[in-house]
Parts: C-alpha cells; sequence; structure tokens
C-alpha cells in the first residue's frame, strides 16, 4: 500500500460539486488521491431527502451531521 504523505487540503467550497437526485455532492477526496483506501463527500441534503436506500458490500460508510436531522434505515 502507498499512503500519500503530502496530504490534502480542501477549504470551504473546494472541490467537485455536482446536484443529485435534489441534493448537492462535493467530492473533498477520492480514491484515486488516497490509494483507494478512503473517499470523503460533503453532501448537503435538502428537507425531506436525502440518499435512496442502498447496500455497501466491500465499503464501510461514515456520517458526521454538523446541522439537522437525519433518518437511517438499518440492515
Amino acid at each position: 500500500m502507498t499512503v500519500n504523505l503530502q496530504g490534502i487540503l480542501q477549504q470551504p467550497g473546494q472541490g467537485s460539486s455536482y446536484w443529485v437526485l435534489g441534493d448537492l455532492y462535493t467530492f473533498k477526496a477520492l480514491g484515486e488521491e488516497t490509494g483507494q483506501v478512503y473517499a470523503l463527500i460533503e453532501i448537503t441534503v435538502q428537507p425531506q431527502n436525502g440518499t435512496p436506500a442502498h447496500i455497501h458490500s466491500h465499503e464501510d460508510e461514515a456520517f458526521y451531521i454538523q446541522e439537522g436531522e437525519l433518518e437511517f434505515q438499518l440492515d
């Protein structure tokens, strides 16, 4: 495994942004930049919206909620 010792710094508002199903996705770190071990995406979720139900078969997923509430369905 190769580790990027340079680091990745993304200021607020930086990164590639796309509207997906009504929510704003900003890609802060991509797998290509982290040796395929990590990705970081900032998502601005609109009220009563969010990512549709889905399954990750090989990845872990974590959330850091800065404002508001989200409802999750597990298993």
